[in-house]
């Protein structure tokens, strides 16, 4: 987390090259908790995209979205001055809201509710899922996060 710029930062890599060692540590008989699954990442936000007041952003999340079922979304800080809040999350197919999630939640200097659950249902048509968000930084507009997404069932 240190040593590593945020712009070189990916998950996938580091989750991938984990479990080379995790196979390591498996052949040594080395009693090790497994890994979690993967969370994809499906967005960003970078200083200078928020501000103070709360306002709607979104990020094209279809890739993510391969299947039905329930899905969380997690808004992870990874630097700046400000912390993000989040008001509300909602999946779009098109103008169609398919689910929302409402709640207060803040991820910085401390996180709190900033875990978020969509179902998404059985989609025939090929119009792409949207994410939107309702957020605002706290005290300014320094600040940065990733956007993950795992399927939970």
């Amino acid at each position: 987390v240190v040593w590593t710029p945020v712009e070189n930062k990916n998950y996938q890599d580091f989750h991938t090259r984990l479990e080379t060692h995790m196979k390591r540590l498996d052949n040594l008989a080395v009693n090790a908790r497994p890994l979690d699954p993967p969370k994809r990442v499906i967005g960003y936000w970078k200083s200078g995209q928020t501000s103070e007041q709360f306002k709607t952003m979104q990020w094209e999340i279809t890739a993510s979205l391969q299947k039905p079922g329930d899905y969380r979304i997690s808004f992870n800080y990874t630097g700046g001055t400000h912390r993000l809040d989040i008001e509300w999350i909602e999946l779009r197919q098109g103008d169609t809201v398919l689910a929302r999630d409402e709640h207060a939640g803040t991820t910085g200097g401390h996180v709190l509710n900033n875990i978020y659950t969509i179902a998404v249902p059985s989609s025939k048509t090929k119009i792409p899922y949207t994410l939107y968000a309702s957020v605002r930084s706290d005290g300014g507009a320094d600040s940065n996060g990733t956007i993950y997404c795992e399927k939970i069932k």
